[in-house]
């Protein structure tokens, strides 16, 4: 019997402190760093998607403040519930005027039955006879001359009011500017009246709100469901609140001149609880663990394994944990990587409507080669007044709107003006011509001038003084110039002819640059603009004409939730909406050359999601080869090294 046959072999500090990193260390360093980085993620998420919950409340909100949205809805319902099967009576209409707020809100509905006012003559104020005219000038049976009668609705309703604009706005708000102010008309026949079109039935509702409410007060009607949970209130700029704290959330949203301010109190996951949960799960990790190594044969067994699973787990367990780490860094990249995404769609849509605003200058260049052309017409030296059907064919087709060509005496060789709009500016156009003979044609008139009698003289010192702009306009002959003239906004080209032997002299011409916006628009909005593997489309509404271009859109309704929201704020906007079954990121701004126009650009949010799904896929597929490379190393190492080492242990 040997000496040492009944020692203990002592075991090493070493096997005792590596089991302990192996065992205890590395997974709860793991599982504390992968768990706060998920907790941070985790509760960005949920902030993320409760303040976009909030954004469209408070978007909803404001959409139901607006005046012209709120009124129309009002005033459908008022319709809709006055038509419901039940006899219309005074007392009826009474009631419903009281339910729906007439007197508050300041409308004033006019309802007719049998060509005759039902509606009691206090509910409509001291209007009540103007707006009977109203309705009966509408539909033909008025007994005033139609001339008077449109006169004085003019007056009462504005220049801008006619018959034919009111049926055309028929079932929807029309806006006019009357002697209150700013207000609108709701107008539509009867149910009856309208199954039988062809049938004279004068029956129905003519509503008249003369002046528009604040905000203020159509806050008070919204729907509870809107505000149940929140916290909302309407401030100027000035006395906006702070920014909001960690379980404080704000949104604001610009209404004309006041911001709608709607705040709540976040109830997603906090960060400060979820790490104090995560902090006693480990810790019963670790009593669990040291339990396990102290009352069993743990660390024992892990030495008394073959040094072949001893080198499998210990490659095992070094692939697992760099792939746990690499699995959250692909999924945190993933969501970054899709916001940058979108991010970049959003400047790459707001890009694309500021070239195609920049764009309306090389159209602004055609329209002056085109106006420039007209001097070199074959037959406007011997004969311009031929050419009054072409350029009256021009202006049916709204590329020009007004052309005039005189002589060296200033007097009108050849016109499309309108006999009595001549006699109105005939005037200042024989005194703008004057001035540009006077000052470019004097080797033309021989050294003699143009003489001016007294209403001409005062004309021309307007024009060649400082305040109308005009001295500067005639500093630049053969030029586009934009000016304001008559409440219009206009493109206005003027030039004079150097031939002698010509018998035209003077030539202006002018077009509205709202209709040269509107046809730079009908050209080229149906373009496409290529962006990665989708396509920018373009928009725009015309505030003036209420319509959508290009004209065949589908789906406009959709579309125009969005608009009212840049035209509530005045401002560039960026949102992802839903239209035509399918998500778009999109872009608006009001239009700063393209007047009186909100453009509009979306791209597809699919191409996005499916470059996003080729990143996912091929980081799904990284892992997998990184768990299946690993598997195979470990038996490639088995066979060549482990196993013949462990043989060869076991043989000495």
């Amino acid at each position: 019997m040997q000496p040492d046959a009944g020692k203990k072999n002592p075991s090493g500090a070493f096997p005792v402190i590596a089991g302990l990193i192996l065992l205890l260390f590395l997974p709860v360093s793991v599982i504390w760093l992968l768990g706060n980085a998920i907790i941070e993620q985790s509760s960005a998420n949920q902030r993320a998607a409760s303040e976009e919950a909030l954004a469209r409340r408070a978007e909803a909100i404001s959409e139901h403040l607006d005046p012209e949205n709120f009124f129309a809805a009002h005033f459908s319902r008022f319709y809709a519930e006055l038509y419901d099967g039940r006899a219309i009576d005074a007392e009826r209409v009474r009631q419903l005027a009281a339910s729906f707020s007439a007197r508050q809100l300041g409308f004033f509905p006019a309802v007719f039955v049998n060509e005759k006012l039902v509606t009691p003559v206090e509910l409509l104020g001291e209007q009540h006879t103007e707006l009977v005219d109203a309705w009966e000038f509408a539909h033909d049976y008025s007994k005033k001359q139609g001339r008077a009668a449109a006169k004085h609705l003019n007056t009462l309703l504005g220049t801008n009011y006619s018959s034919s604009l009111l049926h055309k706005h028929a079932g929807r708000i029309m806006n006019f500017s009357g002697f209150k102010g700013d207000g609108y008309i709701f107008y539509q026949k009867s149910p009856k009246s309208l199954q039988t079109p062809k049938k004279p039935n004068r029956d129905g509702v003519f509503i008249v709100l003369w002046t528009l409410p604040g905000i203020e007060d159509l806050k008070n009607f919204l729907p509870a469901d809107l505000t149940d949970g929140i916290s909302m209130a309407i401030k100027l700029q000035a006395s906006m609140p702070d920014e909001p704290g960690q379980r404080i959330q704000i949104v604001k949203k610009r209404i004309g001149e006041r911001f709608l301010v709607v705040w709540k109190r976040f109830d997603g996951l906090d960060p400060q609880f979820a790490r104090t949960l995560l902090r006693v799960f480990l810790l019963f990790l670790v009593m669990i663990m040291s339990m396990l190594v102290k009352d069993s044969s743990l660390l024992s067994g892990m030495r008394t394994l073959s040094i072949r699973m001893k080198l499998v787990g210990l490659i095992l367990y070094a692939v697992a944990i760099p792939l746990s780490g690499l699995s959250y860094f692909g999924w945190k990249y993933v969501a970054e990587r899709r916001e940058l995404l979108i991010q970049d769609a959003y400047l790459a849509c707001h890009g694309s409507i500021n070239e195609f605003e920049n764009s309306f200058e090389k159209e602004k260049a055609r329209m002056l080669k085109r106006f420039r052309s007209f001097k070199s017409l074959p037959t406007m030296k011997s004969d311009p007044a031929s050419l009054v059907k072409k350029f009256r064919k021009l202006d049916a087709e709204n590329i020009i709107n007004w052309i005039e060509v005189r002589d060296m005496n200033a007097e009108v060789l050849m016109t499309i003006q309108r006999s009595e709009t001549a006699q109105q500016i005939g005037m200042l156009g024989k005194a703008v011509a004057r001035l540009g003979i006077n000052n470019y044609l004097g080797h033309r008139l021989g050294g003699r001038t143009l003489s001016l009698n007294a209403s001409e003289v005062l004309v021309q010192e307007f024009l060649e003084g400082p305040f109308g702009g005009w001295a500067r306009i005639f500093e630049s002959p053969d030029e586009l110039h934009q000016i304001s003239f008559g409440g219009f906004e206009i493109f206005w080209y003027w030039d004079v002819f150097d031939d002698p032997d010509m018998k035209a002299a003077f030539i202006v011409i002018d077009q509205h640059v709202r209709w040269a916006v509107r046809n730079y628009l009908l050209d080229n909005l149906k373009n496409r603009i290529s962006l990665g593997r989708g396509a920018i489309r373009l928009f725009a509404w015309s505030t003036i004409y209420s319509e959508l271009l290009p004209e065949d859109t589908g789906s406009a309704h959709e579309l125009m939730r969005f608009i009212r929201r840049v035209m509530r704020s005045n401002s560039p906007q960026s949102s992802i909406i839903r239209w035509n079954n399918a998500d778009w990121v999109a872009a608006g701004t009001p239009g700063k050359k393209l007047t009186d126009n909100v453009l509009l650009s979306l791209y597809p949010l699919e191409e996005v999601d499916r470059e996003i799904a080729g990143i996912r896929s091929d980081l799904t597929w990284g892992v997998a080869f990184a768990l299946i490379l690993a598997l195979l190393v470990g038996s490639l190492f088995s066979h060549t090294i482990i196993r013949p080492v462990a043989n060869l242990m076991t043989g000495v």
